[in-house]
């Protein structure tokens, strides 16, 4: 496993916007060792396209790394290492020894089980016969099964793996990004009022000959990223308005080092 970590010259983590080193570390030999050092300096309050360069310069000097361990980070730049499929776990004090490395590992394999289990309850079902291509989600029931699961980390893996007619969506919001994202998804929507604070909306491809094709040559970066904002009929999140939208439950990991 891989793991990078953002600290200053005295090996204090750092929060995304400092200057310092990601040192990415390796436990392939059976210890932890420092395999490369990427000098990053966010600290001068930068615009999001040098915040988006810097994310993409990172994510080249990864090389199967998909952990970063920071104090903390902002949400559109946890949305952009989201997108290149890079886990934040926050740590805040000194990164001491291998002994915080060999937590984490623990901690993201145990998360990664419990995700694969959630993720095969999320999934939309078939209704009725296969050639009929209708599916239903009941997006309202997610956050009961994980809190961590939101409406577009379920529906663009759907989106881009399914051939479907008609996606039937239970909700008690409709989700801005899929709003943002019809066009460039070349989708449609109709949305019904289901009472009692519930909505139904079912999504249709313009073409479904030529849709999934079409899905799946759109690249996770262009899919509006307004993940957690509220739409003209309530927020974004599976469950509630929630602005900690976590990555196979790695996103919101915080740690503290007390001495």
């Amino acid at each position: 496993m891989k793991i990078a970590v953002f600290v200053d010259k005295f090996g204090t983590v750092l929060p995304f916007f400092s200057s310092g080193v990601v040192e990415i570390y390796s436990d392939e030999k059976g210890a932890w060792d420092c395999i490369h050092q990427v000098p990053m300096d966010l600290s001068s309050e930068p615009g999001m396209n040098e915040v988006l360069s810097n994310v993409r310069m990172l994510v080249s000097e990864f090389d199967g790394c998909n952990l970063l361990v920071t104090e903390n980070v902002q949400g559109i730049v946890r949305s952009y290492l989201s997108d290149y499929q890079i886990g934040i776990w926050k740590f805040k004090g000194l990164f001491l020894d291998e002994k915080i490395l060999n937590h984490i590992k623990v901690e993201v394999e145990k998360a990664i089980m419990e995700s694969r289990q959630n993720q095969e309850i999320a999934n939309p079902v078939l209704v009725g016969k296969k050639e009929n291509a209708v599916y239903e989600l009941d997006l309202t029931t997610l956050v009961d099964c994980d809190a961590s699961l939101s409406s577009r980390a379920v529906l663009i893996s759907f989106f881009q793996s399914t051939n479907f007619r008609e996606l039937i969506i239970i909700c008690n919001q409709s989700p801005k990004w899929l709003e943002q994202s019809m066009e460039l998804l070349k989708l449609s929507s109709v949305f019904d009022d289901l009472g009692d604070g519930q909505y139904c909306l079912t999504v249709i491809p313009q073409d479904f000959e030529t849709g999934l094709d079409i899905r799946k040559s759109v690249l996770a970066d262009q899919i509006s990223n307004q993940e957690e904002t509220c739409s003209s009929t309530g927020c974004a999140s599976a469950g509630s308005c929630n602005n900690e939208t976590i990555k196979v439950n790695l996103m919101n990991k915080t740690m503290s080092f007390i001495e």
